[in-house]
């Protein structure tokens, strides 16, 4: 009986087969193919993939959507992207690099009246999208089976788009798809850790459904190129490094709005304590309506000589009613055998008069100018560590150590949530407006005679300004 002759083929006929079943992982380096493996094997519903720049993630996943669409019938795929002017001027040569040896007959075609490319032998559609200008709004409607993120890291609301579009939307379509993850984020971490990529991330790692990879993982580059990318980027203590290159979750220094609060720093001075036996309490609030209102009740420690910040209060869309409520509620909590001998608010005189008319919450209008320089004293006073902070302030010690300037450094970036740091700001109300001077403890104290004392200018103002709240109220 004859042997079977082996049947030979060539390397382009191979790809051919490979094409058609979908397969061309080929195309990727070793390290790609292991987070490609990873991302394969990914079961449940979204699994995050941090990346060095130049890993090639965005071809990693503009691979696999490829795939998706070939390898299944009238699947719907989505591809987001942080711009729309990306996903024709970036990922289109990514698109024609990988499909140089596919067969004409499986090669997609964009529709631009669907934001799209259809594969003709399957009938998939592989949709792209940016985030800007609510582009993301193109993907509403559709039946999806999968959703890719590019450098989800720079997107505006993608805690939004993420959970309250694009992942219900692979809700019916699970039975086809199976366990497999139906939303995937590929990049690097974001300016801040206050965004959601930070957050999605830290929801996936806790499930199992995280990779990461850095610079050092990238066989494409020589140790000479590593070296030589790093030093210009600032070294390897750089934030810029850390961010783009280690993958870490850090602030960028140039944009930070207070870079003095570190990890280390946090260490320091982020800790329990006593209270001394004589101080004056104060309140600092910086309201808001649409967004959120802040508050920070703290003292100053006269014989220590810091600052002590003994509480936190952030709420989202509550009236004066509910601000109130929250205020009286930490207070009382807090320093249930003290008063507060003085708050301070933001300039919102009908604000001002609402709590104190209404709610028996009297607080003086803070004086607003030299933000600059204020906050400059209170980025001093943690550098010099002379503002200590309970460590359950933690809304405040998140803000000081994720908050970012926008670009024009004008103000600070609007967190995913409708924020702004507002915290960072009712601290330096609190900073401006304490009588740092008066020594609070009583004569031959402890056998000794105190300092001579000296009211702060700004204490004595502070009934005037109150009166010309409340007049301004009615």
């Amino acid at each position: 009986m004859k042997k079977k002759e082996a049947i030979k083929l060539s390397k382009a006929q191979i790809k051919n087969i490979l094409w058609e079943r979908g397969e061309i992982n080929w195309l990727l380096r070793p390290e790609q193919k292991e987070i490609y493996n990873e991302l394969r094997n990914a079961k449940g519903g979204k699994f995050t993939f941090y990346a060095s720049r130049r890993f090639g993630k965005s071809f990693i996943c503009i691979l696999m959507a490829i795939e998706d669409c070939l390898r299944n019938r009238n699947w719907e795929i989505g591809f987001v992207a942080p711009t729309k002017v990306q996903v024709r001027r970036v990922y289109g040569p990514i698109m024609e690099f990988i499909f140089r040896t596919c067969p004409k007959k499986l090669r997609p075609q964009w529709k631009a009246e669907v934001g799209g490319y259809l594969f003709p032998s399957t009938g998939s559609y592989l949709f792209m999208s940016g985030t800007d200008n609510q582009h993301w709004e193109d993907l509403l409607g559709m039946n999806l089976h999968k959703g890719y993120f590019d450098e989800p890291g720079t997107m505006s609301d993608l805690a939004q788009i993420v959970n309250r579009v694009v992942f219900p939307m692979t809700m019916t379509t699970k039975e086809e798809r199976g366990d497999a993850c139906g939303v995937i984020l590929l990049g690097t971490p974001s300016a801040t850790p206050a965004h959601d990529y930070y957050f999605i991330k830290e929801e996936c790692k806790a499930l199992g459904n995280y990779a990461c990879r850095t610079i050092y993982d990238n066989s494409g580059l020589s140790e000479e190129t590593i070296k030589q990318y790093i030093e210009e980027s600032g070294g390897l203590e750089s934030t810029n490094t850390k961010r783009e290159y280690l993958c870490q979750d850090v602030v960028d220094t140039e944009l930070a709005v207070v870079p003095e609060f570190t990890l280390e720093k946090e260490k320091e001075i982020v800790k329990e304590f006593e209270r001394p036996e004589y101080y004056e309490l104060y309140g600092a609030l910086d309201p808001g309506f649409r967004n959120y209102s802040a508050y920070v009740l703290g003292y100053y420690d006269f014989r220590a000589g810091v600052v002590r910040i003994e509480g936190d209060l952030l709420i989202n869309k509550k009236n004066t009613a509910d601000i109130a409520k929250a205020i009286k509620e930490i207070e009382n909590r807090l320093f249930p055998n003290k008063k507060v001998a003085i708050r301070y608010s933001d300039t919102e005189p009908q604000v001002i008069c609402d709590l104190s008319r209404l709610h028996d919450l009297f607080f003086a209008a803070t004086r607003k100018d030299g933000k600059e320089a204020k906050l400059n004293e209170v980025r001093t006073m943690i550098q010099n560590n002379r503002i200590i902070i309970h460590p359950r302030c933690k809304n405040l010690i998140l803000h000081l150590k994720t908050a970012i300037w926008n670009e024009a450094r004008t103000r600070y970036i609007e967190t995913s949530d409708g924020g702004h740091f507002d915290l960072v700001d009712a601290l330096i109300y609190l900073i401006r407006n304490l009588d740092v001077w008066t020594n609070p403890y009583p004569g031959k104290y402890d056998n000794m005679f105190p300092v001579d004392r000296h009211i702060n200018e700004e204490a004595k103002r502070t009934d005037d300004v109150l009166v010309t709240a409340l007049n301004l109220g009615g």
